[in-house]
């Protein structure tokens, strides 16, 4: 079953990598970015340390996935011969995405636990050692294309376990959190969402909150909203929006959207656009 394409139609992700090679000095990353950060280290060793001043240390390849904008530095391990590719990514960190509540500050993988990703691994670095025609696009590309990858694994191996990547991974709810993810638009109630689960109303809201950390209605309302925000961005009619997310009327829509967000949805996109313009 595809568990991604219904969140990838409203949060593609994207990336753009902005160093390759040797890491000779130390490195920040600043939280105000608006975009997190994959670093893959392909050889030597490095510290990774935040802005509360906790340090960890990495010394075998790995990928280091910072999903959302974090305060962060990164220093190289003297005489380790750090060699990184550092990207900027977007996985809808500014749009409700519920896959960036899921994932850790930090999600650290060692690539020896990645075997799918070696083929994709060794084009990228191919890449970044052989300059051509076309290799920022390349690059940027196989980037995203890992970010696929490294998200299926998540949901294969049950890799966390807790946020909406649990909840994909469990072989009950993965079928109505798909069906959500679906079907915005249409009005679920919680008896056909257990119905899908094939399990009790009681015991389907326990287990959904026990994986997600939410419950399945206040989950489809976050979905909704994360969907309307994408939209907005698209430059869809507000009426047209709320038809698509579920709700009878645009001011009903506005009512659930300001409470969820805390501005109207003409001031958030207003926000949005100024902030892009700057």
């Amino acid at each position: 079953m595809d568990h991604l394409s219904s969140l990838f139609s409203h949060f593609t992700p994207t990336a753009s990598v902005f160093f390759t090679g040797n890491l000779l000095e130390s490195s920040s990353f600043a939280a105000n970015a608006r975009h997190g950060h994959l670093h893959v280290l392909r050889a030597g060793a490095v510290q990774l340390i935040t802005s509360t001043g906790t340090s960890t240390t990495y010394d075998q390849p790995c990928l280091l996935l910072n999903a959302r904008p974090m305060d962060h530095r990164l220093q190289p391990v003297q005489g380790s011969g750090t060699d990184l590719v550092c990207a900027a990514i977007d996985l809808g960190s500014e749009l409700n995405n519920p896959l960036i509540v899921a994932l850790p500050p930090t999600l650290h993988i060692e690539m020896a636990a990645l075997p799918r990703l070696a083929s994709t691994l060794q084009m990228l670095f191919e890449e970044a050692e052989q300059p051509d025609s076309g290799q920022q696009a390349a690059m940027d590309r196989l980037t995203e294309y890992l970010l696929v990858l490294l998200l299926r694994h998540i949901i294969a191996t049950g890799g966390l376990h807790a946020g909406i990547l649990a909840g994909l991974s469990d072989e009950r709810l993965h079928k109505p959190i798909k069906a959500m993810h679906d079907r915005p638009d249409y009005p679920w109630t919680l008896e056909e969402l257990a119905q899908l689960a094939a399990l009790s109303r009681a015991r389907f809201a326990s287990r959904f909150k026990d994986k997600t950390g939410m419950t399945p209605l206040n989950y489809l309302t976050h979905w909704r909203i994360g969907v309307a925000c994408s939209l907005l961005l698209k430059g869809r009619r507000i009426e047209r929006i709320a038809e698509a997310v579920g709700y009878g009327s645009q001011s009903a829509f506005t009512r659930v959207f300001t409470r969820h967000i805390g501005i109207p949805p003409q001031e958030w996109l207003a926000r949005k656009r100024d902030a892009t313009d700057q």
